[in-house]
């Protein structure tokens, strides 16, 4: 297995964050590396791939990042 997948629902207190923003928080990675992460497509809302950092969250929808393995993060 190549990725290390992070699945979280998005409680009230990330609704209206930036995608960028909460997958730096939700993943413990900088902001550089989760906009990265949204323009590599390996972030999805509701299934749906977010390419674009800046769009919000919404309360209850499933944000999920497909992290490298931990082995593999410092080249990203």
């Amino acid at each position: 297995m190549s990725e290390d997948p992070l699945s979280v629902e998005v409680p009230a207190t990330l609704a209206g964050v930036r995608v960028d923003r909460a997958v730096a928080m939700m993943a413990d990675v900088s902001r550089t590396v989760a906009t990265e992460l949204v323009e590599a497509g390996r972030v999805t809302v509701d299934g749906a791939v977010v390419t674009v950092g800046k769009a919000v969250l919404r309360e209850g929808s499933t944000l999920t990042i497909e992290l490298p393995l931990r082995s593999h993060r410092a080249e990203i």
